[in-house]
């Protein structure tokens, strides 16, 4: 008799009337009774509805017995719609401003939760079943993935965060999709959405344009779908995104190789398909800050991979993180859930090394699914880390440790100089740079040695600015000194060497520890940055000396000797020079 339409709510147990001009609500019935049940979706069983041709009532198999229900009497008086209760959450977005905190849910509803005071808002009633959820550039809307359909039309949902109000975005369902399952904001204006299928099977990648909302398939995405369905993905795929919107990263699910792949929002275009061995529909994954790293954690096992093309990077012990995963969107941090322990732990992905933990409070089931307990999400201006866990959603401010840096004492470029032994120039810490004037022979090799005030604990790797490192080690006979063995150094320039990862004995620590600049200038013996006639006149005044600590400058090509052989490559090298004064 009206353009009505209703539906039974089992959450609220309720029969909730819809205008089906508008979609607006207009009233409530209470059932009066739970009228949840597993088999709630099945026909002719409990929570079937009719509805009278007079439309003066209702009628509703509950698991009592039949519910009758007057509409007429109960409009004048409807029952105010209750005041909702958080629950069914599904997935969770940080704005960019570092005011809130906003999270979807299988009810409709989006929650606003205030980060300054630690408390929910009135949360919007966008209605429906609520998917994954991205925010605005300028924090102005929500994109959100409606799950429920029309017959032949699914939606995602622009949500103005100022007025609440909601856009439909419509498109035609492809053959078997069932509705909207994830959605991803790119910096390039535009975003990528994919959807659920009745079963198993492929749908569309969908494309929005932020300015239009003009929705297209994307023809040319990477996915696993052929023929009919070329360039399709496997239903309820994943969309993680780098925290400036530059990277996708597309996960399929249900699909024994683990078909995967990047879109760049620079270039608007799609990498190509890599397998990742295993389904991926109980995975976790996550894109470093500036879209140059992938995370995926399959099972006890994650591995980081560099996009787009996948080089494995690093890979992490077996229950390392067997949960949620997340890049720190400021600092190059990655955060992993550690179930074993009930913890959170963040990563140096320069080294790698272990940062610092945070104790979840509860315990957290192991290798999780999207939207679901486990989904951990790091917010925009990195103070935060977000955490669903079985009972509720956990906020963990975010503070990097800071330790006393680990005191360097001196360094020193180390040469052999046959049986006369191992010699040091000295490499000041300060003042006038230190000068090696010795052959480092055809492959340019040197040993740069650096002593710290207490014994070294961890040294997790070296770089080389004029040269590669060959080695780098502790000295053995004593713990205080690091050992950096160098190839590659051009002659006449200027080098450095940066520690990565130092710890200390007694718990000092620095993430890089840089040695002083070494000047390389072959047979300059005086240390002035110029090989003239001055070190030529210095090497034929030692010639036929012993090698010792007063001299050893002259012996150029560290033969244990000073003759001839160095006196003709001073000569040699005579006119070269420094780029700059030591």
């Amino acid at each position: 008799m009206t353009d009505t339409i209703y539906a039974a709510n089992s959450y609220s147990n309720q029969i909730v009337a819809y205008d089906t001009n508008t979609f607006a609500e207009k009233f409530r019935l209470d059932v009066g009774e739970n009228i949840s049940t597993s088999s709630s979706t099945q026909p002719f069983s409990t929570g079937t509805l009719v509805a009278s041709h007079d439309g003066r009532f209702l009628a509703i198999e509950t698991p009592s017995g039949i519910r009758l229900l007057n509409i007429a009497a109960a409009i004048p008086t409807p029952s105010p719609a209750p005041t909702p209760a958080f629950a069914y959450p599904r997935d969770m977005v940080f704005d960019h401003l570092g005011t809130h905190l906003y999270i979807t849910t299988g009810t409709g509803f989006v929650w606003p939760y205030n980060l300054s005071t630690g408390t929910f808002g009135t949360p919007y009633n966008v209605r429906g079943d609520l998917g994954g959820a991205d925010i605005a550039v300028d924090d102005s809307y929500l994109l959100i993935a409606q799950y429920l359909t029309g017959l032949t039309q699914g939606r995602f949902q622009k949500l103005d965060l100022k007025t609440g109000l909601v856009t439909n975005i419509n498109y035609a369902l492809a053959r078997g999709e069932t509705g909207a399952w994830n959605v991803a904001v790119g910096s390039n204006g535009l975003a990528l959405g994919t959807g659920t299928f009745g079963g198993s099977g492929w749908v569309p990648v969908r494309q929005i344009d932020l300015n239009t909302n003009a929705i297209s398939i994307r023809a040319d995405a990477s996915g696993s779908g052929f023929g009919a369905f070329s360039g399709y993905v496997r239903q309820e795929t994943a969309i993680p995104r780098s925290a400036d919107g530059a990277r996708f990263y597309f996960l399929e699910s249900n699909d024994s190789s683990g078909p995967r792949f990047t879109y760049s929002a620079v270039t608007n275009t799609f990498g190509s398909n890599n397998g990742a061995g295993n389904y991926l529909s109980q995975t976790n994954a996550a894109v470093s800050r500036n879209g140059a790293l992938l995370i995926t954690r399959i099972g006890n096992n994650a591995k980081v991979e560099t996009a787009p093309n996948f080089g494995l990077a690093h890979t992490f012990a077996t229950n390392a993180m067997d949960s949620g995963v997340a890049f720190d969107a400021t600092r190059d941090l990655l955060y992993g859930v550690h179930t074993s322990t009930d913890e959170i732990i963040a990563y140096d992905t320069n080294t790698y090394a272990e940062k610092f933990r945070l104790s979840i409070g509860e315990h957290l089931p192991s290798s999780p699914s999207q939207f679901s307990p486990g989904l951990l999400v790091a917010s925009q201006d990195g103070h935060y880390l977000a955490l669903m866990t079985p009972t509720t959603i956990r906020l963990f401010p975010i503070t990097v440790p800071t330790s006393t840096p680990v005191p360097l004492l001196s360094a020193a470029s180390e040469k052999v100089h046959g049986s006369a032994g191992a010699f040091d120039i000295n490499l000041p810490l300060t003042g006038p740079r230190g000068v090696e004037c010795r052959s480092g022979g055809a492959s340019g090799e040197y040993t740069m040695v650096l002593t710290f005030a207490n014994n070294l604990a961890v040294v997790g790797g070296a770089r080389c600015s004029g040269g590669t490192v060959s080695s780098i080690m502790v000295d053995s006979s004593d713990p205080s000194r690091c050992i950096v063995k160098l190839r590659g150094v051009n002659n006449a320039s200027y080098i450095t060497v940066t520690l990565t990862n130092v710890s200390d004995s007694i718990g000092n620590h620095s993430d890089t520890v840089l040695s002083p600049s070494m000047g390389v200038l072959i047979a300059d013996t005086t240390g002035d940055g110029s090989t003239n006639s001055a070190d030529i006149g210095q090497t034929k005044s030692q010639s036929g000396q012993a090698v010792t600590g007063s001299n050893f400058r002259q012996d150029i090509n560290t033969d244990g000797s000073v003759n001839s052989g160095d006196i003709s490559l001073a000569k040699s090298k005579s006119g070269t020079a420094l780029p700059s004064s030591p």
